[in-house]
């Protein structure tokens, strides 16, 4: 993802690329058990609900390092169950991906299943195949739940018979990790859930007087996810949260004065300092056809046209032979009736024809069908009259005609209606044509009397309709909203045509089961009281005047701007399209650019949640409120030594600048000259393995042995039993 795929040269902007594949590491190889186990080597676990860190306390870094997730899922294939621990969800199959679960909620352990999978999982990369003959090492979140805990004891215990467990607070690791000594002081640990205040006094954590901050890593990636859904709500892709999470930890910074900086960022020239991320896509391919190629398609086109136009010319020859044959025969049929009329009645039943009649109209057809194939044929042009048709039973009274008369009579009536009716349309349409010939004649004698007037009254009506077109929109969006003026007024409306001394008695009283509104039409001009300024008839017939003045002024001035081209490069200089597309706004033809995402408030934003809380609507104090109330729980001598050491640590505290904000917003707090230090740990997310693993070092074997639970104290004090040590949390027995 830091890889940089394209630079602007015009405004310097830099375009990182996003990758669909996921970084991880599995160790290949197994530990030496048996060593460990002849030095009774300590293993330290830090399951922590993002990552988690096992490995023995005598080595430099964890063993293994991966993602606090499990996968179970049932192979189709196979018909067994598949579960995938950490990092190897990522190598496995696809569908494992879409099953991820945490033994977590939030910071709280509440699935014991999952952590017994992952727990395996550590053993058996360990290479631990024996009884576990150790001590184990566990951390655990601040004030974590005796219930949680009890989880942890009874998997260790009853399923893994391990001799002892010690439990400590990941952050008071951390801290001792990066100190010589135990020395007051306050820690900030900002995790994947919460962000954490806890004063150290006495060579102890002092849990009565911290504090929680509800936001952490995971919130961080959350609202990031949220920010680009709703600045893009068309994105084409579908970003993951570990992509959100990705973005968030690699481009975001804390801001040294966020006020300033959000002054800075809504400048357009602060736009070479955004950050565009590239989501992956597939361009589509424009063939690109040379001269030659265009020809040779061309002549390939005739040639198929010129076959389908001879396979035509082939159907209609051997139609038209069909039809003379057949009109033959009918015509020798015809002319059989002189001759022999018994065999003239049974060609007529051999040929399906009624009467007569009914031949002499087929045989009709049949000649002006032939006459005009053959006059095509020749090249004769037929000119087609259509005769005026005859109603000769219209005028005669019912009572002289037969009933089959009678009925061919209303069939009459029918047939001159409707062609009474096309012939009325036929002359409305001819004169409309006529009238717009006729204003379209005296709007190009206008236009060549005096062009320039002609053009300044289209200017005139142009801008009074789009005035027009602007102020209805405006009225539809402020009645969508219910607080707005027009809304406001609108109701008050309803509620005065409600309370009308005129339509009291037309109410529906308790017990009349009549309702007798609508039978009355004033009753109906309650709708076009209320509606009179929401929908206008003329509407569609503004919008046709509209499209006619700008092909007019597209056709007369070479210089005429479209309002839909006003209207985009007004768009454009919006400071949200420069937020989203940068200065030359969205481009509908750019390809990648509908894959691209533009971070610049968002840099800062999603750090500085951790100062300004209510921006998420958490109604909590940022850190430095925090750590001020905290310190005031303390004497003046305690708090001067305190501020000489304010420990910062957690995975979701390496955002840019994060440290020197803290130095500048507690220097603020303190007293003036105040002596303080703020020091960040050397590795925010390792070092609360490293500490657990220094505490249990050869050099402290004494301590250390006192801060384990055996089985024998397990069995004897509860399941959910803790010794307190400096870096526990606090036991209360309930």
């Amino acid at each position: 993802m830091d890889n940089i795929i394209n630079k602007n040269s015009r405004e310097t902007e830099k375009i990182y690329e996003i990758s669909e594949d996921y970084t991880y590491s599995i160790p290949n190889t197994l530990t030496n058990y048996e060593e460990h186990r002849t030095n009774n080597t300590p293993l330290i676990i830090d399951i922590g609900t993002n990552q988690t860190n096992a490995g023995w306390a005598t080595d430099a870094s964890p063993y293994l390092q991966f993602s606090t997730v499990v996968s179970k899922f049932r192979d189709r294939k196979t018909s067994r169950n598949v579960i995938y621990i950490g990092n190897e969800i990522y190598r496995g199959e696809t569908i494992s991906r879409s099953n991820l679960r945490t033994p977590y909620d939030s910071n709280v352990l509440i699935n014991s299943e999952l952590l017994e999978y992952m727990m395996d999982y550590i053993f058996l990369k360990l290479g631990i195949n024996t009884n576990i003959e150790n001590p184990i090492v566990m951390t655990e979140t601040l004030c974590n739940p005796n219930y949680s805990r009890k989880l942890v004891s009874e998997l260790m215990f009853e399923c893994y018979n391990v001799p002892s467990i010690c439990y400590g607070i990941d952050s008071l690791f951390s801290y001792y990790q990066n100190n010589d000594s135990f020395d007051n002081g306050i820690i900030i640990s900002s995790g994947n859930h919460s962000t954490n205040v806890i004063p150290i006094v006495d060579n102890r954590g002092i849990l009565n007087y911290s504090q929680r901050l509800n936001y952490g890593g995971f919130e961080a990636a959350e609202y990031m996810l949220k920010q680009l859904q709703f600045k893009y709500p068309t994105f084409p892709s579908k970003m993951t949260n570990s992509q959100a999470q990705e973005i968030t930890q690699k481009y975001c910074h804390v801001s040294l004065d966020y006020s300033e900086e959000l002054e800075k960022i809504s400048k357009p020239e602060s736009r070479q300092d955004d950050i565009i991320i590239q989501f992956p896509f597939t361009p589509i391919i424009v063939e690109e056809i040379d001269e030659e190629e265009l020809k040779r398609r061309e002549q390939l086109k005739k040639e198929q046209g010129n076959r389908l136009q001879k396979q035509a010319a082939k159907q209609r020859e051997e139609k038209l032979k069909q039809k003379t044959a057949y009109l033959e025969e009918l015509e020798k049929l015809m002319e059989l009736k002189n001759e022999d009329e018994e065999a003239f009645k049974e060609g007529l039943d051999d040929y399906e024809m009624d009467d007569e009649n009914d031949l002499k109209k087929t045989i009709e057809k049949l000649t002006a069908y032939v006459t005009r194939a053959n006059n095509k044929k020749l090249g004769i042009e037929e000119t087609e009259t259509k005769e005026k048709p005859v109603f000769p039973l219209l005028d005669i009274p019912d009572d002289q005609l037969t009933p089959e008369e009678r009925n061919q009579k209303k069939r009459q009536k029918m047939l001159k209606a409707s062609y009474e009716a096309r012939e009325k349309i036929k002359k409305e349409k001819e004169e409309e044509r006529l009238r717009i010939e006729e204003e379209k004649r005296k709007e190009e004698e206008k236009r060549l009397k005096d062009p320039e007037g002609y053009l300044k009254n289209l200017y005139k009506q142009h801008d009074d309709i789009v005035q027009k077109i602007k102020e209805r929109k405006k009225r539809k969006n402020q009645l969508t909203d219910r607080r707005s003026q027009v809304s406001q007024s609108r109701m008050r409306s309803i509620a005065h045509l409600a309370d009308d001394e005129d339509l009291a008695p037309k109410r529906r009283r308790r017990g009349q089961d009549e309702d007798t509104f609508g039978l009355n039409d004033e009753d109906w001009s309650i709708y076009r009281a209320i509606n009179k300024d929401e929908h206008s008839d003329t509407e569609e017939e503004e919008m046709n005047q509209f499209n006619h003045l700008e092909k007019l002024l597209k056709q007369y001035d070479p210089n005429f701007i479209p309002q839909s081209v006003i209207e985009k490069n007004e768009k454009k200089k919006t400071i949200i399209s420069q937020l989203s597309y940068g200065l030359d706004g969205y481009d509908e033809d750019n390809q990648a650019q509908q894959y691209q995402i533009r971070l610049n408030v968002e840099q800062i934003r999603i750090p500085e949640v951790l100062f300004q809380p209510s921006i998420v609507g958490l109604d909590q104090a940022g850190i430095i409120e925090i750590v001020n109330d905290a310190l005031k729980r303390f004497s003046q001598d305690q708090q001067n030594e305190m501020v000489k050491n304010i420990f910062l640590t957690g995975g979701n505290i390496n955002f840019p600048n994060m440290k020197q904000r803290i130095v500048n917003e507690i220097k603020s707090i303190l007293p003036f000259k105040t002596i303080f230090n703020v020091k960040q740990a050397n590795d925010p997310v390792l070092d609360a393995w490293r500490g657990a693993a220094k505490w249990s070092n050869i050099s402290n074997q004494e301590h250390f042995k006192k801060s384990c639970i055996t089985r024998q104290m397990y069995d004897e004090y509860g399941h959910d039993y803790l010794i307190e040590f400096p870096m526990s949390n606090k036991y209360i027995n309930l």
